[in-house]
């Protein structure tokens, strides 16, 4: 009696209805919540891909709909770049591959944390703690790292998105 192997293969699948309405770059929504979900995006096409090519197709398709919505094809290679189809064996056990490559560059023992307010300045602060870290470090004085931590409290967005509320309650007689 003959065994053959079995392998079944898995290549993403579109909806026809799927319009790729992604939230547009140019809100005031934070940085992070406009791009970072692309790195998600992009270990999903490798995890249901089983061949590289079929994880290329649909990386060129996902690109594509990126760009019609205009974002910065600059950015969406910084994050497709974090994560490759090498990665797909670990990613399908759950390990983050690309922390992994990340932490081998720091040394996580030597840091000092900086606590930031989250206020109107909080953007120059942490800027100002990330320059001088990088001066520090550019000339090998310390080998130790500032690492700024925000603090909790409200962002931006949330007291504009307050304020707008407010405003469309208000009834003017």
């Amino acid at each position: 009696m003959a065994y053959r192997n079995k392998v079944i293969q898995f290549e993403l699948f579109d909806k026809p209805t799927n319009l790729h309405i992604y939230t547009d770059p140019s809100t005031f929504y934070p940085f992070s919540y406009v791009y970072n979900w692309i790195q998600g995006e992009n270990i999903r096409l490798i995890r249901n891909s089983s061949s590289s090519d079929d994880y290329d197709r649909s990386l060129r398709e996902f690109r594509k709909f990126l760009v019609r919505r205009k974002y910065s094809e600059e950015l969406i290679d910084r994050f497709v770049s974090l994560n490759y189809y090498g990665d797909r064996n670990e990613l399908l056990d759950g390990a983050k591959p690309h922390k992994t490559r990340e932490n081998k560059d720091k040394d996580l023992g030597n840091n000092r944390y900086i606590s930031v307010r989250n206020s109107g300045s909080r953007p120059l602060l942490t800027s100002a703690i990330l320059v001088v870290d990088n001066f520090v470090s550019s000339l090998n004085i310390l080998d130790t790292r500032l690492v700024p931590v925000v603090q909790k409290g409200k962002s931006i967005v949330s007291v504009m998105n307050q304020a707008k509320k407010n405003l469309s309650g208000y009834n003017p007689k």
